[in-house]
């Protein structure tokens, strides 16, 4: 039994990774020499979101360490607008040499200063609202029965619901439980999307109900005790936390080996989620301006900021800096999705959407910006069209200038006048020649600067300048014109050894990560691939130990956004459906079959017999109970409008009772929601001949089947859909439904704020 150290418990200890060892997110991070995780999002260093998470969760001393631009990290938590209690103690630990977490966790154990038990471990790029005291209390309790229980990992589930892009494009994490007695521990972590099939050992079903999942993201935070750190001090060759010592530790089979890792599931209503790349950026970033995360959200910024700046939100998530003093034309279509920073200035005839603009950025007249990203001091000049893009700090666009989707125009560049950037353009005052990277492609910085000194990058950067306006200025001008200045920025490469399939292998990984990428032609390859795999294996053999966990075309549909009619199944349970049964027709029927009067609890019982028998899923008797309805509502296209609701309520309240049971969160809610629209695209033509989907969504909503949220978030995942995905979501009756929600919903909290302030003035 672990030994508790009461003074030590008291003093609970975090560790956050300042660099995530990848180039995702260059070349943002290069020129300027601005680490990653001092990039704003939404005008908040992400930094920042994770100290702000970590002083809520109780914690009184923070160690932050940095490999890369290590100083320009502690010079910004010492001069840093948050203003925490003198009780929490914030410190730097810099080593340039650690070329991985592995190598940064190593130099920790050797230094000793972790020794709180648990501690908590999180990349510096977590954006979170999660209460972690309750998964804290329940490591606690396991550490005290168990020495072996040294890490608690959180998850967050994605499901087909849900367009929150919290998971990449090339992530295919799957993870196995054991649900007896253990409480979650975690028996399989792979994240390889090359592999197709699952190993699992064959002792590790000697009691162990194993629960196979696809539909977990990794948080990137952890609970851990310092244990862990001495493993990574005993195994000198792991390197990353989550692919070698979370995969090969709970893979361990002999009993007096093994370290025990656990789950821990967020819930509803609490959001974590990392930065990884460009494109998750820019999800995360809507996300948190739809409010997902509250109350993480763009009027509520972390300690201090409200001493500098002060947000107000408006219809259409529109959020404006108002301290300051920015002047916005009455020409100016302000779109929604927006958020527009202190001091700003922007020309008539503008249109913005979705956009965040940051401080002291200058927009000229006649300007089009969608779906993009200004940091702070950008200036665009008169009639420039911006799409799906990321400007980083000083960046001039001059007039006429067009930005194709995906570019990333690094610090300083300037684009010439009436220039168009292809799509997925990266530009840098970094002339790539000047190119050296101190670690891998693989385990590469996201914050290397090419320079070996810190204290040199001053001069460095100013030679850089300046040979970016003399180099090769034929060159120069065929990319950025001849009154632009910058380098098109390229992934490096080594001709000796990378043939040209690496090479687009490469440039491809770049575009899946980011802003504007399709990624339906990635899932399609991949559907193709998997079924042509199927063919040639046909059966497993009763010797192999083998568990087949490649997953099906339906997952690459929750990917892309795209859900079929038949409701994605998340989970691959060991003992796995009987072959043939089409669970979701089975359920229906059962509710068909059902004898009108007889007490739908008893068939609630039924439906979850069936549910175990076939390891169906909650989604799965949603989809069923949401078909029935339909089928005994019995409509044909003549059906009159007043009949179709009054059928419809009648028959939501009759089987209300399943869907309280089988609804247990949002995402839930939003499949009852889908199921209706793909019935309707799918051959059910009453269900889409308008006013009749405002009928459903308004009927789900009043008889109390669905919550406000849930239509909320189902409108938000249509807001980039292709136009058939759309066609009910763009009815005017639909928009109007929305619209009057919205206002109810903004009026309500409004009342709220007003009869709270009440209150206070009556004490």
């Amino acid at each position: 039994m672990v030994q508790q150290d009461n003074k030590h418990e008291q003093k609970l200890q975090a560790v956050i990774l300042a660099d995530s060892f990848t180039t995702t997110f260059q070349p943002m991070t290069l020129a300027s020499g601005t680490p990653k995780v001092l990039c704003p999002l939404n005008n908040v260093a992400m930094l920042d979101y994770s100290l702000e998470f970590l002083a809520g969760a109780g914690v009184k001393e923070m160690f932050i360490f940095c490999v890369n631009n290590a100083d320009k990290v502690e010079e910004y938590v010492q001069q840093s607008t948050l203003q925490y209690s003198k009780a929490i103690k914030i410190k730097c630990i810099k080593d340039r040499n650690c070329g991985s977490a592995g190598d940064a966790l190593r130099y920790l154990d050797s230094t000793n200063l972790v020794r709180s038990d648990p501690f908590i471990l999180m990349s510096g790029d977590v954006v979170t609202n999660a209460d972690i005291v309750g998964a804290l209390a329940q490591h606690k309790a396991r550490r005290k029965k168990d020495s072996s229980a040294i890490m608690t990992i959180l998850f967050h589930k994605c499901g087909p619901a849900s367009k929150a892009s919290h998971r990449q494009v090339d992530d295919d994490l799957v993870v196995g439980f054991s649900r007896v007695k253990e409480g979650n521990r975690i028996l399989v972590y792979d994240d390889d999307a090359r592999n197709s099939d699952l190993s699992i050992p064959t002792s590790f079903f000697f009691g162990n109900n194993i629960q196979v999942r696809n539909d977990l993201v990794d948080t990137g935070i952890s609970i851990c005790s310092p244990d862990v750190l001495a493993r990574f001090s005993d195994e000198f060759d792991y390197r990353d936390i989550q692919k070698q010592f979370v995969r090969n530790s709970v893979a361990e089979e002999e009993e007096g080996l093994q370290n025990r890792i656990y789950a821990h599931f967020l819930g509803d209503g609490e959001y974590a989620t990392r930065v990884h790349n460009p494109r998750s950026y820019a999800s995360i970033s809507r996300q948190l301006l739809k409010r997902w995360a509250f109350p993480v959200v763009p009027d509520n910024p972390p300690s201090g900021y409200e001493k500098y700046y002060r947000y107000t939100v408006g219809r259409k998530y529109v959020y404006k800096e108002v301290k300051g003093l920015t002047k916005i034309a009455r020409s100016t279509a302000i779109g929604a999705y927006t958020m527009i920073g202190a001091d700003c200035t922007i020309g008539e005839n503008c249109a913005i959407k979705g956009t965040v603009i940051g401080n002291q950025c200058k927009i000229d007249d006649g300007v089009s910006i969608s779906d993009s990203f200004l940091w702070e001091e950008v200036m665009i000049e008169h009639d420039v069209k911006i799409t799906k893009s990321i400007l980083c700090d000083g960046v001039v666009i001059k007039r006429g200038a067009v930005i194709g989707k995906g570019c990333i125009i690094g610090h300083g560049c300037v684009v010439g006048e009436d220039v168009t950037l292809p799509d997925f353009t990266r530009l840098t005052l970094t002339d790539k020649i000047d190119e050296d990277d101190d670690f891998s492609d693989d385990f590469s910085s996201d914050d290397d600067d090419f320079s070996s000194d810190d204290d040199d990058f001053s001069d460095d950067f100013k030679e850089k300048e300046e040979a970016a306006t003399e180099k090769n200025e034929a060159n120069t001008a065929s990319i950025v014109g001849k009154d632009g200045k910058g380098f098109q920025w390229c992934p490096s490469t080594d001709s000796d050894s990378e043939d040209d399939e690496e090479a687009e292998d490469k440039t491809l990984s770049i575009r899946m990560s980011s802003l504007g990428f399709d990624s339906t032609k990635i899932f399609e390859q991949r559907r193709i691939l998997r079924e042509e795999d199927a063919v040639d294996e046909l059966s497993l053999s009763d010797e192999e130990e083998t568990i087949g966990g490649s997953v099906d075309d339906s997952m690459d549909a929750a990917y892309s956004g795209d859900v079929p009619e038949q409701d994605v199944d998340f989970t691959m349970n060991i003992v796995g459906r009987q072959k043939g049964v089409d669970v979701v027709k089975e359920l229906m029927n059962l509710i068909l079959e059902h004898e009108p009067g007889t007490a739908v609890e008893n068939l609630a019982i039924e439906l979850n017999s069936f549910k175990f028998s076939q390891n169906a899923t909650f989604a799965d008797c949603i989809t069923a109970t949401t078909k029935a309805v339909v089928k005994k509502m019995n409509l044909n296209d003549d059906t009159p409008d007043m009949e179709f609701v009054k059928t419809l309520r009648s028959e939501l309240k009759y089987l209300s009772p399943l869907y309280e049971k089988f609804c247990h969160s949002t995402a839930d809610e939003i499949v009852i929601i889908e199921t209706f629209e793909n019935l309707a695209l799918g051959g059910e033509n009453r269900l889409k001949i308008s006013p009749a989907f405002r009928f459903i969504l308004q009927t789900l909503h009043d008889v109390e089947v669905i919550g406000e949220q849930a239509i909320f978030n189902w409108a938000a995942n249509h807001e980039e859909c292709d136009a058939e995905k759309r066609a009910l979501f763009k009815q005017e009756p639909t928009q109007e439904f929305l619209e009057w929600l919205g206002d109810a919903s903004e009026g309500e909290s409004e009342s709220g704020s007003e009869d709270s302030s009440d209150d206070e003035n009556d004490d």
